[in-house]
């Protein structure tokens, strides 16, 4: 496998991931906006439905808030519904997951070259602790200078908590790492969940979550979202092929990863939609009564 290979295949899976990212999300939430408009176009004509619409019409506001809610809630029950699966797997020592595991392990073993090594060794060392960590303070210091300190506490918060988790979840587990003499690089700790795949995924979750937020057009904002997946991707890829986890470990860290990264922008976005809400809403003012009148 030489490094050109393994470049290409990292080019092709970001426009796969651009490409996808761009055809589903404007159409979904465009779709979505005129879903809940047409219901509550529908229950106003509705005689029944009218008089209790016209009730909670104050309401309408708080819609963006819970598409945001609905789509955090299902991605974490995903996400920790494919955790427990391999957890579980683990656990039970399920056979296919073990083959899958030993596969994996060979195959990109067999394949491994001087080229290849050096190239996947750079993106796990940007995925490695260290990089990871002068990427958020970096970012960090670039957020309190521009004065987004409410950004700059949703990263620190979501990064220090992922951190956290990895490390519970592997004490937890306490899962042996791969034959560490045919490993290309050493490793330290438990292997369950890879926490170099959790951490990527956390830490570049959150990141491609405020860029986008601060980057106009979804054309933009797909191949940034694209590009933070697919580098959390080959952060995964590059400890499978490096020997120190297996496969099962980096899936059950993209899964976790998912999770908190999930529940914490989820977290923040409904604290934004609420203080978007309050801050629109029109102030009702009590009428004067003047006395003697």
């Amino acid at each position: 496998m030489s490094a050109f290979v393994v470049l290409g295949a990292i080019f092709f899976v970001f426009f796969i991931f651009w490409g996808a990212i761009h055809a589903f999300f404007p159409p979904f939430l465009t779709l979505a906006r005129a879903g809940f408009g047409r219901l509550a176009r529908w229950l106003r004509g509705q005689a029944r439905f009218g008089p209790m619409l016209g009730r909670l019409d104050p309401l309408r506001a708080y819609l963006p808030l819970l598409l945001a809610l609905a789509i955090g809630t299902a991605v974490i029950v995903f996400a920790a519904d494919a955790f427990t699966d391999l957890a579980s797997a683990l656990q039970t020592k399920s056979p296919a997951v073990q083959r899958i595991d030993v596969g994996a392990n060979e195959w990109f073993h067999g394949r491994r070259s001087p080229e290849a090594t050096a190239l996947f060794v750079t993106i796990t060392t940007v995925g490695g602790g260290l990089g990871m960590s002068v990427l958020v303070a970096a970012l960090l210091v670039l957020l309190v200078r521009r004065g987004k300190k409410r950004w700059a506490v949703y990263l620190a918060a979501t990064s220090l908590g992922g951190a956290l988790l990895d490390q519970l979840l592997k004490y937890h587990y306490m899962r042996a790492r791969p034959d560490m003499k045919e490993a290309l690089l050493g490793a330290k700790g438990y292997s369950f969940p890879s926490g170099h795949a959790m951490g990527a995924t956390v830490i570049l979750g959150a990141t491609a979550y405020l860029a986008a937020r601060a980057i106009g057009g979804w054309r933009n904002k797909s191949a940034v979202l694209a590009a933070f997946a697919t580098l959390a991707l080959a952060i995964g890829l590059s400890r499978i092929y490096l020997g120190v986890h297996w496969v099962s470990d980096v899936a059950a860290g993209f899964a976790a990863g998912i999770l908190w990264v999930t529940a914490t922008t989820t977290g923040y976005e409904l604290f934004r939609q609420y203080r978007l809400v309050r801050a629109t809403r029109p102030v009702t003012v009590a009428p004067v009564i003047e006395s003697g009148s």
